[in-house]
């Protein structure tokens, strides 16, 4: 239960996620409360959650390193293998951007103006007479 909880220990988890580690498999290890009660405590306690954030989000930033090691691999040389190697990496890559984005969705600091084109508002007015076409923005 969440009374088991406190910041101490949910700073011991995010350290744990940032190395790498699954909530799941911080959950087994010994001493660990379940992964059911640390998302309680996270949907409950607004310090928890911002600290289980920006572990993900590092958690994130280790994804790209990831990608990275897998793009600069050498490929095989036979054709058939490299073939294959590529199209198992591009699905590896694919993968692994998409949980990126889902723990990145505002970029590692987690905020909004951080992250190119979006947060951008306003509107567009078209008006058009005889043929003649007026653009506003504002």
């Amino acid at each position: 239960m969440s009374r088991l909880m406190s910041i101490k220990l949910m700073e011991d988890i995010c350290d744990k996620l940032v190395e790498g580690h699954s909530m799941r498999k911080i959950a087994k290890m010994e001493g660990y409360p379940s992964d059911d009660t640390v998302f309680r405590y996270v949907q409950k306690n607004e310090e928890a959650y911002d600290m289980y954030i920006r572990a993900k989000a590092i958690q994130g930033e280790r994804i790209q390193d990831q990608i990275d090691e897998i793009m600069n691999n050498p490929l095989p040389t036979d054709p058939k293998h490299m073939m294959a190697e590529v199209q198992m990496r591009r699905l590896k890559v694919d993968t692994l951007q998409k949980r990126q984005t889902q723990l990145q969705p505002k970029g590692i600091r987690n905020k909004t103006e951080d992250v190119a084109g979006q947060g951008v508002q306003g509107t567009i007015t078209l008006s058009w007479e005889k043929g003649d076409v007026e653009v506003k923005a504002g």
